[in-house]
């Protein structure tokens, strides 16, 4: 049975809090897929899809940053950055991101 966004989105946070980052990310991009909703789409976020699409997003721009991936976590916090739900959270992330980009 397929899963919802929700729980796809929830267990990635979880595995990402458990330093599962690689396996985060996968459930995460599946996360955002199910919901069917892009950043365009949710620029001002209505409704649960891209409350969803907003969340999985933001970890999965932490899980790039944890696993080691900084460049790529830049580019998704900065796709995150543009919805309007929780900037200032997603600001701080794409610093932390833009600093281990920089010492690399």
């Amino acid at each position: 049975m397929p899963r919802s966004s929700a729980a796809l989105q929830l267990t990635g946070h979880e595995l990402l809090a458990n330093g599962r980052f690689a396996q985060a990310t996968t459930l995460l991009r599946r996360a955002m897929r199910a919901t069917g909703k892009d950043v365009a789409s949710c620029i001002t976020p209505a409704g649960e899809g891209c409350l969803v699409y907003a969340y999985a997003l933001y970890d999965l721009g932490r899980a790039l940053l944890l696993e080691g991936r900084p460049a790529a976590a830049i580019s998704v916090l900065r796709e995150r950055l543009q919805i309007a739900n929780q900037q200032p959270v997603v600001a701080t992330e794409l610093a932390l991101a833009r600093s281990a980009e920089a010492r690399k």
